[in-house]
């Protein structure tokens, strides 16, 4: 047997009202908020993908266009290896070892630059439940990482699914000012990019 619903009440729209504007500017949150309220949900926005043999300058270009700080880079069975974000794809590291490797930038490949999946910082969303926005700050500066994957323990499983991702440049939007500075560790070598190089030619 089906409910009964009433009715809602109706208006009439005429050419004098307008039209909502989209407001680029982003929510602003504070240390003792929620940390979910910062994080990037996958189940509310699709995450930017590549494959790991995307040309760098052609996902930074994505990136920009479509205000993505985080890209997610898949191989070739589409499995998650690495992470990379816009910051870490501008960043003076990034220059110095792609002109230390000697090598046009055109030719420099995500799988040479990314945070290899070993080396991602991954905190359990569960965990999430609980935390402030300071306490993901505090973790990015203490790891040393420009992001944090969160992830969804399955059950009866020991499989994870990726659910969402902080990154300090979204968490700087959100905070208002440029609050939050790190200074990631060096997670490759110029050795490494040439041999990444060498294997893709």
């Amino acid at each position: 047997m089906s409910k009964d619903y009433t009715t809602l009440n109706v208006s009439q729209i005429t050419p004098e009202d307008s039209i909502a504007e989209y407001v680029y500017l982003p929510k602003i949150v504070h240390m003792d908020d929620s940390a979910v309220d910062c994080m990037l949900d996958f189940h509310k926005h699709q995450p930017l993908s590549f494959p790991s043999n995307t040309p760098l300058m052609e996902a930074r270009q994505t990136m920009e266009s479509q205000e993505q700080n985080v890209v997610l880079v898949l191989d070739e069975s589409k499995h998650l290896v690495g992470v990379l974000s816009l910051e870490q794809a501008l960043s003076r590291r990034v220059v110095s070892l792609i002109e230390g490797a000697r090598v046009e930038r055109k030719d420099v490949l995500l799988k040479s630059v990314m945070m290899p999946l070993a080396d991602v910082v991954a905190v359990d969303m569960e965990q999430l439940k609980h935390a402030k926005v300071g306490h993901v700050v505090a973790t990015l500066q203490s790891m040393h990482v420009y992001y944090i994957v969160v992830y969804e323990a399955q059950q009866n499983s020991n499989k994870k699914v990726i659910r969402g991702i902080f990154s300090t440049s979204l968490l700087n939007r959100y905070l208002g000012q440029r609050r939050i500075t790190v200074d990631p560790a060096q997670t490759f070598t110029v050795a490494q990019m040439q041999s990444n190089l060498n294997k893709s030619s």
